[in-house]
């Protein structure tokens, strides 16, 4: 399975094998962070269009930007959803396009096609999972209470974070 259907990955090359097991490991991420956004009583959005590019933070191994993209991506869908009525959607339509660029600018940037696949294997939805809410909580994130998700999310797109800018408020 490849990432998308202009995939980048050469015949044979075990990125379409990095494909499937992103997309499933992005979409089993988003599990533990529907489960908070359930508690929130967070509703449905319909994502809208972007040209946000992503890259792996400096330093960082194939690892931790491959869960730094998951846990970020994760939020972004969670706050896009809920906020909406509060005037925040999400700035790309697509996260499978988000998962191809994202790969895309990691093997630029020199980590190579094993590396990333040793990284999504070693994912640990429990603590991707744990990590993104406790960041959620860190800035203030209570359960059950969608404007303190909203105001963490018009912060991060005023700060122009990561998180901020696959983000956007309406005018």
């Amino acid at each position: 399975m490849q990432l998308t259907k202009a995939s980048f990955a050469r015949p044979g090359s075990r990125l379409s094998d990095l494909g499937a097991v992103a997309r499933r490991s992005t979409h089993t991420c988003l599990r533990p962070l529907g489960v908070a956004a359930l508690c929130l009583g967070l509703g449905a959005c319909v994502p809208e269009e972007s040209s946000v590019t992503l890259s792996p933070p400096k330093g960082a191994t194939a690892a931790s930007a491959i869960e730094s993209f998951v846990i970020t991506v994760a939020t972004a869908d969670v706050i896009g959803d809920a906020c909406r009525p509060a005037g925040i959607t999400k700035t790309y339509s697509s996260t499978d396009a988000l998962l191809d660029s994202y790969v895309r600018n990691l093997l630029k940037a020199g980590y190579s096609e094993d590396e990333l696949v040793r990284a999504v294997d070693g994912l640990s939805y429990d603590r991707i999972g744990d990590k993104a809410i406790d960041r959620l909580k860190a800035r203030g994130v209570r359960q059950g209470d969608t404007a303190s998700l909203c105001r963490y999310g018009t912060e991060e797109i005023a700060k122009g974070s990561t998180l901020g800018r696959l983000l956007r408020t309406s005018a």
